[in-house]
């Protein structure tokens, strides 16, 4: 648990078999975190996060601390919560390189990343296979209003949600930047690949590679709503 602008760097660690309520390994609040070659194994949250749970910390006057988050070359392998089954993130500057996730599985919605407000998120080179979400966002849900998210070079295979979004549920006015992505074998029941909903989000894709994914409804993206802007180059 790190909290009150805590700064704290971790290097080649392992976290294996923890629970928790929020955050089964890590508790992040208003503080800052880097980790390089950390390994998460098969942690689990009751309720959000079965690895890093990482939100603001608000003060008696009002003042909102943010939290910041950077993770190299981790493995993320199955873990699990509620809702979340890796990361929850609100209110963080977050930064993610060649990273590897798979096998993550959540009885709810986002399956390895959930964006909420305030949640600054750039991902590079990394790749996400077999995760699993019950309903919503089989790697990522975002619902990030106020924040921008940026996701390049990075590969997306066999992850599945059995309700909106086999690998990105985007929502809530998220602006959304990906760049060079592979998309292989993902499914939904819509969009095997991305969901876009809400009125105010702006996905902008250049590069996108995709085979194989699956939905009765829009094998690879569907778009649901007035006012949501996406934008595609190949």
């Amino acid at each position: 648990y790190l909290s009150n602008n805590t700064r704290a760097y971790i290097k080649n660690a392992s976290f294996t078999g923890n629970t928790a309520g929020n955050g089964g390994a890590i508790y992040l609040k208003g503080s800052y975190l880097e980790m390089d070659g950390a390994t998460f194994n098969g942690n689990a949250a009751t309720t959000k996060a079965g690895g890093i749970y990482a939100v603001q910390n608000e003060l008696d006057d009002g003042t909102i601390i943010t939290s910041t988050l950077v993770l190299n070359k981790i493995e993320a392998i199955g873990n699990s919560a509620t809702d979340c089954g890796f990361a929850y993130l609100a209110y963080t500057d977050a930064e993610i390189y060649a990273s590897h996730f798979d096998g993550n599985t959540v009885t709810n919605s986002s399956a390895v990343i959930y964006l909420a407000t305030g949640a600054n998120t750039q991902i590079y080179g990394s790749v996400f296979e077999n995760n699993e979400a019950a309903k919503n966002g089989g790697v990522i849900t975002s619902y990030a209003t106020d924040a921008t998210v940026l996701i390049q070079d990075c590969e997306f295979l066999n992850n599945t949600c059995h309700g909106y979004g086999g690998v990105l549920h985007v929502s809530g006015k998220t602006q959304l930047t990906m760049y060079d992505i592979t998309a292989i074998g993902n499914s939904a029941t819509h969009g095997g690949f991305m969901y876009e909903t809400a009125a105010g989000t702006v996905v902008t894709v250049g590069g996108l590679t995709v085979s194989g994914n699956e939905a009765p409804n829009g094998p690879t993206i569907w778009g649901n709503t007035l006012n949501a802007d996406m934008y595609l180059d190949k």
